[in-house]
Order: structure tokens, then C-alpha cells, then sequence
């Protein structure tokens, strides 16, 4: 059986107080709706937080019965053309083939910002 990766159409970044990656996930019926899907790490404000509330925050459109302030990232692998996402409450597999290979590097470096406390296990399989 084959596995189906959702659409990413583009990715927003930011690398300023916040850093956040933004993955906007195409709707396979109609090119220009879609969701967005967000990583987002407080990296300012966060020290001041209890140890449990700290670590990259994960907002899928998608998911409109809990709150995502309590959904944390717990893996990332990245692929040449995919990623797979694994937060405290749900996995998403996400196809990355209509984004060049300058963002996906951006998105990358991004990624391992986020991670300089190692909250999450990230794994990138292309250089």
C-alpha cells in the first residue's frame, strides 16, 4: 500500500524572537485552498517558562479540538522530497517536492535552530 504525503505548496520561515516554520498544505481538490501547519519555538520568553512548557509548539489547521500550546514536536525526519512530523498528538506526512532545494535547506537550518536543546529527535537525510 502506498503512503500518502500531503502536499506542501510553500513554506513560510521566520528567524527573529520567534522561530517558526510555516508549511502551507494544499488541498488536493482545489489548488488554492489549503492549511497551514506550524512550528513555532519562543525562543526570547521561553527560559521563563516551567521546563514542561518549553520546546517547539506544533498548530495544524486541521486539528480544531484541542489547544496546540500543548502540543510539542517530538520528531522530524527530512527527506530529499518529504518530511515526516510526529507531535505529542499526531503524526503528518508531508511531500515536499514543489519546494526548491534553497528552501528546503532553509527550512532545514531553521529546524536545527529550534533544536539546539535537542527537545525533539531531528534526522535529515540529504545533504
Amino acid at each position: 500500500m502506498m503512503e500518502t504525503y500531503e502536499p506542501v505548496a510553500f513554506v513560510a520561515l521566520e528567524t527573529g524572537d520567534d522561530l517558526i516554520v510555516s508549511f502551507f498544505v494544499s488541498s488536493s481538490e482545489d489548488s488554492t485552498g489549503g492549511r497551514s501547519i506550524t512550528l513555532l519555538r519562543d525562543v526570547k520568553w521561553e527560559r521563563l517558562l516551567p521546563d514542561e512548557e518549553r520546546g517547539v509548539k506544533v498548530s495544524d489547521e486541521a486539528d480544531t479540538e484541542e489547544d496546540w500550546q500543548d502540543n510539542f514536536l517530538v520528531a522530524i525526519r527530512v527527506g530529499s522530497k518529504t518530511l515526516e512530523l510526529t507531535s505529542s498528538r499526531y503524526k503528518r506526512k508531508l511531500d515536499l517536492k514543489r519546494l526548491s532545494k534553497a528552501d528546503r535547506k532553509a527550512m532545514t537550518k531553521v529546524l536545527k535552530k529550534m533544536n539546539y536543546d535537542r527537545r525533539f529527535r531531528l534526522q535529515v537525510a540529504f545533504a
